[in-house]
C-alpha cells in the first residue's frame, strides 16, 4: 500500500496546479479577451479567486512533499550509517 500512496502523494500537487493554471487561462479567455473587442462579459464565476486558492493548495502540498521526502532520505542515510558503524561489519 505504501508503494502506491507515496507516488500519488508525491505527484498529487500537480492536479491543483493544473486547475489553477486552467482557471487563470479561462479568466483570460472569457473575461479579458472580450474587453479587448469592446464587449462586456457576463460571467459571475470568480476565476482569479479559485485560481489563487488552487495555487495555494498546490504550493502547500509541494512543501509537504519536500518535507516528507527529506525525512525519508535522512532516515535512510541514518540507517545506512548506523549499519556501517556496527563493529565487526565490513564496509
Amino acid at each position: 500500500m505504501k508503494t502506491l500512496l507515496l507516488p500519488l502523494f508525491s505527484a498529487g500537487w500537480l492536479l491543483p496546479l493544473y486547475f489553477s493554471v486552467s482557471w487563470y487561462l479561462d479568466w483570460l479567455r472569457l473575461e479579458v479577451e472580450p474587453r479587448f473587442h469592446g464587449q462586456s462579459p457576463m460571467n459571475s464565476f470568480p476565476f482569479l479567486h479559485f485560481s489563487g486558492q488552487a495555487f495555494g493548495i498546490s504550493a502547500c502540498w509541494l512543501a509537504l512533499v519536500i518535507v516528507v521526502w527529506t525525512f525519508l532520505v535522512l532516515e535512510h542515510f541514518q540507517k545506512t550509517s548506523r549499519k556501517d558503524a556496527e563493529p565487526g561489519t565490513r564496509p
